[in-house]
């Protein structure tokens, strides 16, 4: 974790000297991070630090105003509020997320940064009645505890919402195993989740088994419309053209996914050799000690379930590639490793499996052999 943040730190600081006016804009470390990333799947949406990650996207001078914003409302809550009970168990609270948010990042979900903003303007309030010169009904304190109030509301409700939803996706997911796709469409239609945006893929990917290839096609070109950078519908599209054998178009999409992918999923490779088996193209030596090497490095961060490798990236993935290099390869002693490197991932996966599920009381999908 120690050294995983100090990747993510060096990264961070690298993007913030390439752009320090303007960074590199909202929500954009996700995709801007892999150019500074120096360890296969350590990535994420942000690198564990709230003052990085603005000025990594908003630039230097934002950041300044945005600490400036924060410094205030605490040094306010100090000096007006701090003999005042209520108010100085908002500022420890505020102070406690502060802390928080340099070490992670939570700010990112609506709930926390609503909490969060709304403790700064309690501070703030408290302070503005102390300093006012004439005192109303209309009080800047009261209209905060209004506020307040609603957006609690808000997200209460928006919460509720959100659970009923998720439930019909899990209903869902439990269609599609028994291969109910009919029934698996009619929940997915009709769940209109607020912040899951990998329920629309679910939905590619009953289609795509359903072999509905319009409806599939309807929904990747909606999603690519709406967010072009997004690897994992590139990778969608592939499969669906490999269904409906358009190995072309299945090559370019996959290599787009491939290219946008920032966590460097083995399954996108995985379907790069298996079209490249179905269009007949061997792969070359260079190529298949390239697999080799990224598989041997795989195998060194599953020991340790390195950034939860186990989920991260299934398994099951760099044990089908085994495979796949092994039908494909004319090199003899390639064989043999690939062989060996499979048994040694696939007990491997077991083993750390096995101690993520007594750990955190999750059951993983089986692996696919």
């Amino acid at each position: 974790s120690v050294s995983e943040r100090r990747d993510f730190w060096e990264g961070a600081l690298g993007m913030i000297k390439e752009r320090p006016l303007t960074g590199f804009g909202p929500d954009t470390f996700r995709y801007a991070f892999p150019h500074y990333q120096k360890v296969p799947l350590a990535n994420s949406d942000h690198p564990h630090n709230m003052m990085l990650k603005h000025a990594a996207e908003f630039g230097v001078p934002s950041t300044l105003l945005y600490l400036g914003i924060i410094f205030t409302a605490l040094l306010l809550g100090w000096k007006f509020g701090r003999k005042n009970e209520l108010t100085f168990s908002i500022l420890i609270a505020s102070s406690a997320i502060i802390a928080h948010n340099m070490i992670d990042f939570n700010l990112n979900f609506a709930s926390t940064a609503a909490i969060f903003w709304t403790f700064l303007g309690l501070l703030i309030s408290q302070s503005l009645e102390k300093i006012s010169i004439k005192k109303s009904a209309l009080t800047p304190k009261r209209i905060v505890i209004c506020l307040s109030m609603l957006i609690v509301g808000v997200l209460f409700i928006g919460g509720m919402y959100e659970i009923y939803q998720r439930t019909k996706i899990v209903e869902a997911r439990i269609a599609q195993q028994e291969k109910n796709y009919e029934k698996a469409e009619t929940l997915l239609a009709n769940s209109k989740p607020l912040f899951f945006e990998d329920a629309i893929l679910l939905r590619v990917h009953n289609a795509i088994n359903a072999k509905n290839e319009k409806l599939a096609h309807e929904l990747l070109s909606n999603i690519t419309k709406r967010n072009p950078i997004y690897a994992e519908s590139f990778n969608l599209w592939s499969e669906l053209f490999v269904k409906v054998g358009r190995l072309d178009n299945a090559q370019v999409t996959n290599y787009r996914a491939l290219e946008l992918d920032r966590y460097n999923r083995l399954a996108y490779h995985l379907q790069w050799i298996r079209i490249q088996q179905k269009i007949g193209k061997p792969l070359d030596q260079k190529t298949e000690k390239t697999y080799q090497e990224m598989l041997e490095d795989y195998l060194e961060l599953l020991k340790n379930n390195a950034h939860n490798t186990v989920t991260t990236d299934d398994p099951s993935s760099a044990i089908q590639i085994t495979h796949a290099i092994e039908e494909f390869t004319t090199n003899g002693a390639r064989k043999i490793h690939m062989k060996s490197l499979r048994r040694k991932l696939t007990e491997t996966a077991e083993l750390e499996r096995k101690k993520f599920t007594e750990k955190f009381h999750v059951t993983l999908e089986p692996l696919s052999l």
